[in-house]
């Protein structure tokens, strides 16, 4: 049996975790020093508006070898770590779907890909090859392109092909397939409803298309997939047996163990163990800054998985092989990285045109916007979540661009005017909260122009509204111009 220390390290080797502050403290040097091969960046490590500060972070980190990789959610729409205080300038998955033009999709991909890559981000956690065929699922939504498998399969070629145009490395997220559930990983323990036939032929096509792209990694759901058997497909050795089945021969990564799908069922030690035994060659230890994550601090979190991992190795519940194998799949892709790393360029591309032609492609979700004074915005969506991080009031900023300024945000349908307001919601789902929640409102204010940033359903004769298909900060100015030009 190899010496402690080198135990150590090998399961250092096969770590993804993020940390907290906008600089490397003593502990991240210390394992980066014993063959960490990288961090996820999150929200709270990037300061928006000074990005040579990311640059300065990330230069820090690759200081320790050109192995180290950089990784970070950026999906364009709802979910950005670069942009999360200001929205991203990127389109959502579900309005390039909408628009259903690959060249398009390809050419956000290679922004995005160039955002990523001229600050030092390496890995691109993206894109979703969800199939989402469920409009009430609260986790991925109009993070998908669409809810027909080619349409999602096609978008996903392109993603992949434009991220790697730019430089950057692919994951496509969540194997093999969190379209079909109305619970979220984040927070419970999701189930996918749908047969072993419906795996094949909805879920899989699109994460076939990234595998044939070239995809540097997929990244395992922490839903139960009964035809695959139980327990969360993370920890499913079936799910991993499965993506090499479909010929994929890179790197599977898991999602954050610090979500409640793993840190509250067996706990984020026992997970990040059963995860690598199944399979999984990279953990992702989660977001310390996440809220109500019931984990530890950020180095906490790191050590605890090290230990467990160390210790089942000794105890022999996890085949040191099997530690090897993963780290070397690590190694090899934090090579890749290395290899390619200084190609960045700039893509300061304008995309409100394509977000101008997903409400005009969508006419039956865009009613006439009305007349009158906006004095306030009404938000009636949840709080933040572990995948959004922050939602801060972009249509807010928005209007004061377009030149209507003194508009509160509140939170009270009580405070909306009655001749109305703007209200945001993201989930109109029949039977839903926001649903209900939208119907006292507009008993109170009938004039309020509602603002859908989810996806599109049927609201009542006469309701004054608008579906986006995302929430973003080029969204959030169209909409904006939209309300500023009709008054």
């Amino acid at each position: 049996m190899a010496d402690l220390t080198y135990l150590r390290r090998a399961a250092t080797a096969v770590l993804w975790p993020g940390f907290l502050g906008t600089t490397v403290p003593p502990w991240l040097a210390r394992a980066l020093d014993d063959g960490l091969p990288g961090v996820v960046l999150f929200g709270q490590n990037i300061d928006p508006h000074d990005p040579e500060r990311v640059r300065e972070l990330t230069r820090s980190l690759h200081a320790w070898g050109p192995h180290v990789m950089v990784a970070s959610d950026e999906e364009g729409g709802t979910v950005t770590r670069l942009d999360q205080r200001l929205g991203s300038p990127l389109p959502s998955h579900a309005q390039l779907g909408r628009i259903d033009d690959t060249a398009r999709t390809r050419e956000v991909g290679v922004a995005l890909g160039t955002r990523c890559t001229e600050v030092g981000i390496d890995v691109v956690l993206g894109p979703v090859a969800d199939v989402n065929t469920d409009p009430r699922n609260p986790v991925i939504g109009v993070r998908s392109f669409g809810g027909d498998p080619a349409l999602v399969a096609r978008h996903v070629t392109a993603m992949v092909q434009g991220l790697h145009a730019a430089g950057a490395r692919a994951c496509a997220k969540h194997f093999p397939g969190h379209g079909d559930t109305v619970v979220d990983s984040h927070v419970g323990s999701p189930v996918f409803r749908g047969s072993l036939q419906d795996l094949q032929t909805v879920h899989l096509p699109p994460f076939r298309a990234a595998i044939a792209a070239g995809v540097d990694a997929l990244m395992t759901a922490h839903l139960t997939v009964p035809p695959l058997g139980a327990g969360p497909a993370t920890l499913s050795a079936r799910v991993a047996e499965l993506a090499r089945e479909e010929g994929f021969t890179g790197v599977i990564v898991t999602d954050a163990l610090d979500m409640a799908a793993i840190s509250a069922t067996v706990g984020p030690g026992e997970g990040a163990v059963a995860a690598l035994r199944a399979g999984a060659d990279l953990l992702c230890v989660g977001n310390p800054a996440n809220p109500g994550r019931v984990a530890g601090s950020d180095e906490e979190d790191f050590l605890r998985m090290r230990e467990a991992i160390t210790d089942a190795v000794l105890a022999g519940r996890l085949p040191l092989s099997r530690l090897q194998e993963a780290g070397a799949r690590v190694a090899a892709l934090g090579h890749r990285c290395g290899g390619i790393r200084g190609r960045a360029g700039r893509h300061d591309r304008d995309f409100r045109p394509l977000v101008r032609e997903v409400l005009a492609r969508t006419a039956q979700d865009v009613q006439p916007v009305g007349g009158g004074p906006v004095r306030a915005v009404l938000d009636l969506r949840p709080r933040p979540t572990m995948a959004v991080e922050h939602r801060p009031p972009h249509l807010l900023d928005a209007l004061a661009r377009a030149g209507l300024e003194r508009v509160a945000l509140i939170r009270s349908a009580a405070d909306l005017p009655r001749e109305g307001g703007i209200v945001l919601c993201d989930d109109l789902h029949e039977g839903g909260e926001q649903r209900d929640a939208l119907r006292g409102v507009l008993a109170h204010a009938p004039g309020s122009l509602v603002v859908n940033l989810g996806l599109p359903a049927v609201l009542p004769e006469g309701v004054l509204a608008i579906t986006t298909l995302g929430d973003s900060r080029v969204t959030a100015d169209v909409v904006a111009e939209l309300v500023a030009g009709s008054r």
